[in-house]
């Protein structure tokens, strides 16, 4: 962050604006004087720490004696804003003859100056698309989600490069890593899917080096930065990391050589700098080494069997590599046609490979990829995407991907929610630098209906993966669920601004109008999602809306037989015609549909909850 921008602070459902000396909770202002908001800032800059009674006493009072019951009575001022009770110190915690110390979470906001404190001013980006399922469409997918398939929308956009957010680096007791796109100097351009799939396989072997102490940014927010102008500290300030690794690789035949250099951000120092001349082959092996040089120079250490596998890193066939690596690059881009190739190079690299893991990771993902794009049925889908997931398992249990793609399998399709939880947890405990495995632990956990850890976990996967748009659309979308509207309604506007274009955001934000009675604005998020005129279906619900309102819209969208039975249920539940709407949903749970499994916490079926028929259903589905 430059010095044009200013710091935020962001705990629970709270803000806090220190240049202004304000707080708000959701949008609403919350009163506190000068002196209040000085000791609870005080608290929020030292979060997880104790500060002494003389502590606050210096820095609140420093040239005047005052007695200790002047700090009880602006703890007790803040306590109250906060909402705490007696009983309740969720934020401020009395550590008898020490202290008092702040226990919630606090994240830093980076805002530039001149804008909203939810938004940030955008430039033009890089396309970064989403790794995982169920999340980046609506989990509440009704009339919006299937109005968006039926047009043809491809999840994937370009975005801005300004600073989300500065993410504290001291006192989290992980060393942060951040690994830029390597550059590619070979002569062919269309080598340009080698270095990305080396940037995206060095992220992962970094992130799986030692997961306790040294923490590495996913590759969407990584990616982000290809060709930037940016200096090291801009981004390292940005991301929030304490190092920068960048690179860059030259491809002749069966042969490459990389060039790379850790940068200190705090300094912009120069700490190492290696070349690596290298046979395809040896990529493990490479990959062994520059870990191994990394985790030296910030002093963290490899975990026992991280050695052992250095020790054991077999030679992967080339081409099998080579066609891994063309795989990953088609699987980023995430259209159907680009989910296709990869599909097609994944099942190539198997083929020259039988014993090589990863491929089947992606290869599970892929599929997974064509279900949520509507391009190929669930039952089709889930099949080939299972088998796959369970065979990269087997091949390699020290593999955060393909623990991760089983989880999301068991999760959507399966339903073996223990399970699926198993699985998120065991790519953690792998790798946790794995976004997509807490944000697919956080859909779990809203499943159980266990918000305040889901929306936690959710928060975890936005640090390390800050500039994704999916991730941001699953806070606000975590948030609906936990019915916490103010706050999802700030969360999907910050995600908005990261792409005005996107549709999952508006759709949240028209079901969140709807359920607050806020009609006008739920409607002007509806055809937000509809002006650009995607296809004559939409055209038409327009019209008729206009003559008829929207319950003539729905029986429009209704006849013309365009959308899943999930969708048709939320059309019916709108019509008000409870008994179909539960006999859609008993269709779409048969059908497997990956949506059903939030039946039990989507707001909009809190009608049908009394229903015995609806309970029946939470219970087939193991709700």
């Amino acid at each position: 962050m430059t010095g044009a921008g200013k710091q935020l602070y962001e705990f629970g459902s709270y803000r806090m604006d220190p240049e202004r000396g304000l707080l708000f909770r959701g949008s609403e202002q919350i009163a506190l004087t000068a002196k209040a908001f000085e000791t609870l800032l005080i608290l929020v800059r030292n979060a997880e720490q104790v500060v002494s009674k003389d502590e606050f006493m210096r820095a609140l009072w420093p040239d005047t004696f005052v007695e200790e019951a002047n700090l009880m009575q602006h703890i007790s001022m803040v306590r109250k804003a906060l909402g705490e009770s007696p009983q309740d110190h969720r934020y401020i915690v009395t550590l008898p003859g020490r202290g008092y110390r702040f226990a919630e979470r606090v994240r830093i906001i980076a805002q530039e100056m001149g804008t909203p404190a939810q938004g940030v001013n955008l430039e033009s980006g890089t396309a970064v698309a989403p790794r995982k399922r169920l999340s980046w469409r609506p989990a509440t997918a009704g009339l919006l989600l299937a109005i968006a398939l039926v047009a043809g929308l491809v999840v994937a956009g370009y975005f801005g490069r300004h600073p989300l957010k500065a993410v504290p680096t001291q006192g989290r007791g992980r060393v942060m890593l951040a690994v830029l796109p390597f550059q590619n100097l070979s002569n062919d351009p269309e080598r340009e899917y080698f270095s990305d799939g080396l940037t995206e396989e060095t992220i992962t072997d970094l992130g799986e080096l030692n997961p306790e102490k040294l923490g590495v940014i996913a590759r969407a927010s990584a990616m982000a930065y290809k060709h930037t102008n940016k200096t090291a500290g801009q981004i390292g300030q940005e991301l929030g990391v304490d190092y920068i690794l960048e690179g860059s690789v030259r491809r002749e035949g069966e042969r490459a050589r990389i060039s790379a250099q850790l940068i200190r951000v705090r300094d912009q120092t120069h700490i190492w700098a290696q070349n690596y001349d290298y046979e395809i082959r040896d990529s493990l092996q490479l990959q062994m080494e520059l870990g191994e040089s990394i985790s030296q120079q910030v002093r963290v250490s490899l975990k026992p069997e991280q050695k052992l596998e250095s020790a054991k890193a077999r030679q992967i066939n080339p081409d099998a590599y080579d066609d891994y690596v063309k795989g990953l690059y088609f699987w980023n881009r995430f259209t159907p046609d680009d989910l296709r190739k990869s599909i097609q190079y994944f099942e190539q690299a198997i083929a020259r490979d039988p014993e090589y893991a990863q491929p089947y990771a992606g290869l599970a993902e892929s599929y997974g990829g064509l279900m949520d794009l509507n391009q190929v049925p669930p039952a089709e889908a889930y099949v080939k995407s299972e088998a796959a997931a369970r065979k990269a398992v087997k091949l390699d249990g020290g593999s955060s991907d393909a623990h991760a793609a089983l989880g999301w399998q068991l999760l959507s399709y399966d339903r073996d929610y223990s399970g699926a939880e198993r699985e998120f947890q065991r790519a953690i405990e792998v790798n946790a630098s794995k976004a997509d495995a807490h944000d697919g632990l956080a859909n779990y956990l809203a499943v159980r209906g266990q918000f305040n850890q889901s929306v936690e976990e959710v928060r975890r996967a936005r640090d390390l993966d800050p500039l994704s748009l999916v991730i941001n659309y699953d806070l606000g979308k975590m948030l609906f669920y936990a019915r916490q509207y103010d706050e999802a309604i700030q969360q999907l506007r910050f995600t908005l601004a990261l792409r005005p274009d996107w549709f999952p955001p508006h759709y949240v934000l028209w079901l969140i109008y709807q359920a607050e009675g806020r009609s006008e604005e739920a409607d002007k998020e509806f055809f937000k999602m509809t002006a650009e005129g995607f296809n004559p279906a939409v055209a038409e619900i327009q019209k008729t809306h206009a003559k008829l309102g929207w319950k003539g819209a729905w029986k429009k969208l209704a006849a013309r037989n365009l959308v899943s039975s999930w969708d048709l249920a939320g059309v019916s539940l709108a019509l008000g015609d409870k008994h179909q709407t539960i006999d859609l949903l008993q269709k779409a749970a048969d059908e497997r549909l990956s949506q059903v499994i939030f039946l039990k916490v989507d707001p909009r079926f809190d009608t049908l909850r009394d229903d015995p028929k609806f309970q029946g259903l939470l219970r087939q589905l193991r709700l």
